[in-house]
């Protein structure tokens, strides 16, 4: 029986293998949580006041991402234990495992980052935040009277702004909860007269990044 204590080598592999477990869980959990996610999204929400936030989804987030990222390290440890022959020598096809442990951690580490980072549309963000625009001073218009100006026969339009009214309460398709249509009436207004949507149906806004 070899040796059965991790070396430096293998300690930071496994770091590195932890962090890649807690970037994929993360992206799991916000899938399975909510619509796609971006990182300007996640800074906006780092920066928020986290009260009022329930514990069911803090909760969730904390088993999802912490939780099960630390057991899969720990599966992945005891798998590289056996394959890497520190318990038998029964394996000498996988003895030389040990050797390369921090390349592989450290491959699969840069590839998940790799991948977290288009999904969060990271690089994006980063070289929209370094680009410094001119477009609002060069575009705005000052609301005074000499620029107002209202036609003879004037029109009313009014304005109904609901907060918060998702559309997927009229999709019992959304899942969890919404097992039916709760909105038909709304929903109905919307089919049938002018709709600002993301998709041909109906559906909601298209909030671009850098604007939450």
């Amino acid at each position: 029986m070899t040796r059965i204590f991790f070396s430096k080598k293998e300690k930071a592999a496994a770091l590195l293998l932890l962090l890649s477990n807690l970037l994929i869980c993360l992206m799991l959990w916000m899938d399975h949580t909510y619509d796609r996610v971006r990182f300007d999204q996640i800074l906006f929400l780092l920066k928020s006041s986290s009260t009022g936030v329930h514990g069911a989804l803090s909760a969730s987030a904390a088993f999802y991402v912490g939780v099960i990222s630390v057991w899969v390290t720990a599966l992945q440890a005891v798998l590289y234990f056996f394959l890497s022959g520190k318990c038998t020598s029964k394996l000498p096809r996988f003895q030389t495992l040990h050797k390369h442990a921090l390349s592989v951690a450290s491959a699969i580490f840069f590839i998940t980052l790799a991948v977290f980072s288009i999904r969060m549309e990271i690089i994006p963000y980063l070289k929209a935040d370094a680009t410094d625009s001119t477009f609002i001073q060069t575009h705005y218009v000052k609301p005074d009277n000499s620029i107002l100006r209202f036609p003879e026969q004037k029109r009313n339009l009014i304005y109904i702004i609901l907060e918060s009214m998702e559309c997927t309460y009229a999709d019992p398709a959304a899942g969890e909860s919404i097992t039916a249509c709760y909105i038909p009436e709304l929903k109905s207004l919307a089919e049938n007269n002018v709709n600002f949507s993301h998709t041909s149906g109906f559906g909601g806004a298209l909030s671009f990044p850098g604007t939450t």
